[in-house]
């Protein structure tokens, strides 16, 4: 059997042209692609600076602005002892709805910062009563009021 020279260079030229078609396509295709890796790129970048910013603001969250800032507890605990002199912690940890062994640890803090003044009671644990620098402490931060002197 002869073959047809048209048919078979039809067959060629067909090829080509799909072979060009898709070349064309793929061409597309990987352009596409590089735009899309790019902005990905650029986003990623983005997230990069916005999670440092972050960090940073963390980093500076969890340090206090001032020396003098004291825990929500230990604001807690010598507003407390302020009106209610001589309670021990397992009064001082009912009245104020907080663990006892967070308490203890607060107290031990306030203590070390001579805001609080402990009488050991053998027959109880702790008895606390706000010391001079804690009353400082609440007045100067207007916890607690006070009479100005005229």
């Amino acid at each position: 059997m002869k073959s047809d020279p048209i048919k078979g260079w039809s067959d060629v030229l067909g090829k080509l042209v799909v072979e060009h078609g898709s070349s064309v396509i793929q061409e597309k295709h990987i352009s596409l692609l590089k735009e899309q890796f790019a902005i990905l790129e650029r986003e990623n970048e983005a997230l990069k600076k916005e999670i440092m910013q972050l960090k940073k603001r963390i980093k500076s969250d969890e340090q206090p602005v001032d020396n003098n800032l004291l825990h929500e507890i230990e604001i807690k605990v010598l507003l407390y002892l302020s009106s209610n002199s001589g309670r021990n912690t397992k009064q001082i940890s009912k009245a104020l709805n907080i663990a006892e062994e967070i308490i203890k640890l607060h107290t031990e803090i306030l203590k070390t910062k001579s805001m609080i003044a402990s009488g050991d009671d053998p027959a109880n644990d702790d008895i606390w009563s706000l010391d001079l620098a804690g009353r400082r402490y609440l007045i100067e931060n207007d916890l607690i009021e006070h009479e100005s002197i005229s």
